[in-house]
């Protein structure tokens, strides 16, 4: 069965083949909580080319670095509506999802 998410692999080929830079998502909802604020949203995950393809309009905060990908670091953007949603959570504070802590290092307007 023939797979219809590009890989990090997938990618990299992209990029080589065309000198495109891509962005290969993970795409899902999950429970994301704020202290004791909890909430059911969609996530996305992306490679080293969010960047450039996605072009995040940023309010607050900065976008993800180089050195956040080299690092693996525990870093997330978030949206405008979930800052407001979860009572004015922005850059600094931390959210978990799973049993995974992310620091917020940007809050960038909704789509």
């Amino acid at each position: 069965k023939a797979s219809v998410h590009l890989t990090s692999d997938d990618a990299a080929g992209i990029l080589a083949a065309t000198g495109v830079p891509t962005c290969a998502g993970v795409y899902g909802a999950s429970m994301v909580s704020i202290g004791d604020w909890a909430v059911t949203t969609q996530l996305a995950g992306f490679d080293e080319g969010m960047n450039q393809v996605y072009m995040p309009k940023l309010l607050k905060g900065r976008s993800f670095r180089q050195d956040d990908f080299e690092a693996r670091a525990s870093v997330c953007l978030i949206d405008e509506v979930l800052a407001e949603r979860s009572a004015g959570t922005s850059v600094g504070d931390w959210l978990t999802v799973g049993n995974r802590k992310l620091r917020i290092v940007g809050v960038m307007k909704g789509r």
